[in-house]
């Protein structure tokens, strides 16, 4: 029995043990610090995007002192046919969106119906100083809403920009 045990545990088969034991130890703690790393880089992109946004809000200057205006802003670029002007007064995260919309729009021929139905549009309830949203929209004669346009206040800027429409 000393003599097996000797040669198990002496010489090579010792070094051998002795690996085996440090890799089963670094595997066990590297299976533990992967997904905490995963989750600080996670956390970390989230962080980073949040800040690039800010920093994207912080230089938006398109927009209006009021709903009205960013509308009013809105349907001249779009008349114009100036489509990346009119995509600006979108919040920024949805600034693509509706410039692929707005070609479209105009691809099927709805600029002129589109930009009928802005121009009919007014202010649905009232807005107040300490609101960052707004709705406007067109109503009939029933008084039924028949859009509706929800706009955002750029805090940084004090700039109104469209959100939906």
């Amino acid at each position: 029995m000393k003599r097996k045990l000797g040669k198990l545990f002496g010489g090579k088969r010792a070094l051998w043990w002795a690996l085996v034991i440090i890799m089963v130890a670094i595997l066990g703690w590297w299976t533990n610090i992967i997904p905490i790393l995963n989750q600080r880089y996670q956390e970390y992109k989230v962080l980073s995007g949040i800040e690039r946004l800010k920093d994207t809000y912080r230089a938006d200057t398109y927009g209006g002192a009021t709903p009205e205006e960013t509308l009013e802003m809105f349907i001249t670029a779009f008349k114009a046919g100036d489509l990346d002007l009119a995509s600006r007064y979108f919040i920024p995260e949805k600034q693509a969106e509706y410039l692929a919309k707005m070609k479209n729009w105009v691809k099927l021929g709805k600029g002129e119906e589109i930009t009928k139905s802005l121009e009919n549009s007014q202010m649905l309830g009232e807005l107040r100083k300490d609101s960052f949203v707004a709705d406007m929209g067109e109503v009939d004669n029933l008084g039924n809403i028949i859009h509706s346009i929800e706009f955002r206040l750029n805090k940084f800027t004090n700039k109104w920009k469209l959100n939906n429409m």
